[in-house]
């Protein structure tokens, strides 16, 4: 999770369906006056979980490591 903008968001992470686990691209803002969570257009370029983020001086938020679709450890960061 980090604040976009000052809205809390989701950013990748797991997902299981019907035993199904997968790997996640998405990023979801919260709304806090419907209590729901949105999904944006936007996505990562490589789907992962297990990751951090850190905001850097000028807002922008980079997403760092984390593990890949097939298990891997990912060595990779994206900015958002």
């Amino acid at each position: 999770a980090a604040i976009l903008g000052g809205v809390p968001a989701i950013i990748g992470g797991l997902s299981q369906t019907s035993g199904t686990t997968g790997t996640l691209d998405t990023i979801e803002f919260y709304n806090d006056q419907t209590n729901s969570w949105t999904a944006v257009t936007a996505r990562l370029q490589t789907p992962r979980s297990g990751h951090t983020t850190s905001r850097l001086a000028d807002g922008t938020v980079v997403v760092i490591g984390g593990m890949g679709s097939n298990g891997q450890v990912l060595a990779s960061a994206e900015a958002i």
